[in-house]
């Protein structure tokens, strides 16, 4: 008997952050992703992947709190976690990044 994997919370996260060109903030993974360790999972990603993504600090609307915002830096990262993504949805039979969605986020880069 096999059991259904479903999408990790970090998934979820990293799909969040490289699918919207303003990238992730933890704000965003409360309300639009319903967790509240968006930073836990962005952090885990960087480490199991090698990479760094850029970090923007952002106030909330009442300017008392603030957040990170996660962003990509460049091509490179971007390949690393499609890649990343596509081969764990693959174990799932699915596509986590279409190849239409893969040429829409690296052209983010082309000069």
């Amino acid at each position: 008997m096999t059991s259904t994997l479903k999408q990790t919370n970090e998934e979820k996260a990293l799909c969040y952050l490289i699918l919207n060109p303003e990238g992730f903030s933890e704000r965003e993974g409360v309300f639009n992703l319903n967790f509240t360790s968006g930073r836990n999972y962005i952090n885990t990603a960087e480490k199991l992947l090698g990479i760094k993504f850029n970090r923007q600090w952002e106030k909330t609307e009442n300017g008392e709190g603030q957040y990170y915002r996660y962003q990509l830096p460049d091509r490179h990262t971007a390949e690393k976690v499609i890649k990343y993504l596509n081969a764990k949805s693959a174990l799932r039979g699915e596509t986590a990044i279409t190849a239409e969605q893969v040429q829409h986020i690296l052209s983010r880069f082309d000069v």
